[in-house]
């Protein structure tokens, strides 16, 4: 959520917004996954501890992957130069790794992640274009505006 704030205060308030939603999809259906499918995670090695790493929930899909593959793809289309955007697919792919270095997730737990947000970042693009989705997106952002014209 903190590529939300910078977005916000350069006045690309829908791509924040859009972001959010993105980011709210991604996990609730990683959750759903997660709990559903009950997959162990790894019991081989060593686990590395990661400071504020919750590793007590089932593993599969890896949720830190498919929130780096949603938001790599979703500023990689988003953004005004491609090349920036593109430049998160290193960080993701780095994030996926980590995830089965660490010993907390299995390999096929970051390659479902990584398909599952890229696949959240390609539908929102579909949905955040129809004419429903924009035109709620766009009242919602008004009332907020004019509600920090109000208290501000």
């Amino acid at each position: 959520l903190a590529w939300v704030i910078p977005l916000w205060f350069v006045r690309r308030r829908r791509d924040a917004l859009d972001l959010i939603v993105l980011l709210a999809l991604a996990e609730a259906t990683v959750f759903v996954l997660k709990w559903t499918l009950a997959v162990p995670r790894p019991e081989i090695g060593v686990r590395v501890a990661v400071p504020f790493d919750d590793a007590s929930d089932p593993a599969f899909p890896s949720g830190h992957a498919t929130r780096a593959f949603a938001l790599a793809l979703f500023l990689a289309v988003r953004g005004k130069d491609w090349r920036w955007g593109a430049a998160l697919f290193p960080y993701a792919v780095l994030v996926a790794v980590s995830r089965v270095y660490v010993g907390v997730h299995w390999p096929s737990d970051v390659l479902a992640g990584a398909l599952l947000g890229l696949a959240w970042a390609y539908a929102l693009e579909g949905i955040s274009r129809r004419p429903g989705y924009a035109t709620r997106r766009d009242r919602l952002l008004a009332r907020l505006s004019s509600a920090h014209r109000e208290g501000g």
